[in-house]
């Protein structure tokens, strides 16, 4: 299997470029992103796009995309049904994103040898 490089497979797939996480970062995925670093779970700047939508998604692993929507976060979870919570709960997302992370043994192999 050929690798691409970011870039490549953004054009490839015709996503648009990420866009800085700055300025208008709502305050939820902020704590979110400092719950999941307490945690041992590091994302970047780079990980977190706004949507057409006004939604946020926060990529915290390859095939695990948190959405931050207006009232909850969401990401699908092991069995391929979503798991949602409290948008006003950072800290109890994180905790939640965490085990599930942890739980599986393809998502601990990815975060241990990212790229």
């Amino acid at each position: 299997m050929s690798r691409y490089r970011a870039d490549e497979r953004r054009a490839l797939h015709g996503f648009p470029e990420p866009q800085p996480a700055s300025g208008g970062l709502t305050d939820a995925m902020r704590l979110l992103r400092a719950a999941l670093a307490v945690r041992g779970v590091e994302t970047l700047d780079g990980d977190v796009h706004e949507m057409h939508s006004g939604r946020w998604t926060l990529s915290v692993a390859q095939g695990v995309l948190v959405w931050c929507g207006p009232a909850r976060f969401g990401w699908p979870g092991g069995t391929g049904a979503w798991t949602w919570h409290p948008l006003d709960d950072p800290e109890g997302a994180a905790q939640l994103l965490a085990k599930h992370l942890d739980a599986d043994p393809l998502l601990r192999l990815r975060r241990a040898f990212p790229g």
